[in-house]
């Protein structure tokens, strides 16, 4: 489970390095003005969505 979570932050970080690629910052926009914020804002959504995504799955394996 931690592998999954650790790689689902992995791919998120990857997805906001992309998203700061193609979207550049045109004023003084906090995300995509640096690529680490980027990243770092891509990997906490990445793994907030894992989190839950497999909650709703134990819930539903529970009942």
């Amino acid at each position: 489970m931690r592998l999954l979570n650790m790689l689902s932050i992995f791919i998120g970080s990857g997805i906001g390095y992309i998203y700061y690629l193609n979207f550049p910052c045109q004023n003084q926009c906090s995300i995509t003005s640096n690529p680490f914020a980027s990243m770092i804002f891509g990997g906490l959504f990445g793994g907030l969505l894992f989190q839950i995504f497999s909650t709703i799955k134990k819930y539903k394996e529970g009942n």
